[in-house]
């Protein structure tokens, strides 16, 4: 989603250079976001359980439940150690710079539109402005993408009581991305609602 905006802010700034992203910042940019996700998801794959080890592990640490994992046609274990409060970490500091990364060209693509509105005409400027808010509302309904990941996470680290039900609880929501995204774009993106609207009609 960052880079869609990224990519909105140079289709808008056209020749105005001030407005402009310099090109060495975006290879920075992009160097960052596939290290920090390739760390992440390193980090976390770390913390699975190997599949010759699992059983092992549940008769050493949970034996109760030995049954009815042994019942199960396919399972994964991960484990809450020191290196997944380093992934926090290391999530979390990311997430909140590339955040802050994000309020700033949404900032600047604001800040050009204001200068820029009399210098184009209406339709154009509509048709830009539409796409912004389409993309502001998709990264809103992104949270519901990571933040329930995140949310599990400390529900492991706390040990709430029913943690079992909170998960399978934040699994649901986190379910929800798909559709509410497409309800999303269907609603604050009039491109995509006309394209949307001929392929209903056509079916009927």
């Amino acid at each position: 989603m960052i880079v869609c905006f990224v990519r909105k802010n140079q289709s808008i700034s056209g020749t105005l250079t001030s407005f402009s992203i310099p090109t060495p910042f975006i290879i920075f940019l992009l160097a960052f976001l596939v290290v920090y996700t390739l760390s992440v998801v390193g980090m976390y794959f770390s913390l699975s359980v190997k599949e010759s080890e699992k059983l092992q592990f549940i008769k050493e640490n949970l034996p109760e439940y030995l049954s009815q994992f042994e019942s199960l046609p396919n399972f994964s274990i991960y484990q809450a150690n020191s290196m997944l409060f380093i992934m926090v970490i290391v999530a979390v500091t990311g997430g909140l710079l590339a955040f802050l990364f994000f309020i700033a060209v949404l900032y600047n693509i604001f800040r050009m539109l204001k200068f820029i509105k009399i210098q184009m005409s209406p339709t154009t400027y509509r048709r830009h402005r539409a796409a912004v808010y389409s993309l502001v509302a998709q990264f809103a309904t992104s949270s519901v993408c990571f933040l329930p990941p995140l949310s599990l996470v400390f529900v492991v680290f706390i040990k709430l009581p029913h943690a079992q039900v909170l998960v399978e609880l934040l699994l649901v929501i986190a379910c929800f991305h798909s559709p509410l995204n497409v309800t999303v774009l269907v609603a604050t993106f009039p491109p995509y609602r006309a394209f949307f609207s001929r392929v209903v009609l056509r079916r009927e």
